[in-house]
């Protein structure tokens, strides 16, 4: 009986490992998408690639990390965006790097970019 107990469980904590993980993608995905419906204009079409036939992690501008498949950088600088800050970027939990100088990014910076508590570097200007 010990015997057969023990696959069951290992099988139930990794299919529940991978609901968390795809949830947590499908967050980073949700929460780029929500920054790219704050740009008004977009002068070199960098966003065309944001969309559904592309994994996010191969989006232009977006980095992820090798072991998650989370988005770490978000390096946009010299687009001519004209934008606002999201406040859905505070659910990118792995959120290192946001560089988007040399852009018009207009309004406060959300208090949910507080919540990166990954972030090292945050340029706007």
């Amino acid at each position: 009986m010990c015997c057969s107990f023990f696959p069951k469980v290992a099988v139930l904590v990794l299919t529940l490992l991978i609901v968390q993980m795809n949830g947590a993608v499908s967050e980073d995905s949700h929460a780029l998408l929500a920054f790219k419906s704050t740009i008004t204009h977009d002068p070199q079409a960098i966003m065309r690639s944001w969309n559904d036939s592309l994994p996010f992690c191969l989006w232009s501008g977006v980095t992820c990390g090798r072991r998650h498949q989370r988005v770490t950088s978000l390096d946009l600088p010299n687009m001519g965006l004209v934008a606002t800050l999201s406040p859905y970027l505070g659910n990118l939990s792995f959120l290192m790097y946001i560089s988007l100088e040399n852009n018009h990014i207009h309004g406060s910076i959300p208090p949910e970019i507080g919540n990166l508590f990954r972030l090292r570097v945050l340029s706007l200007l």
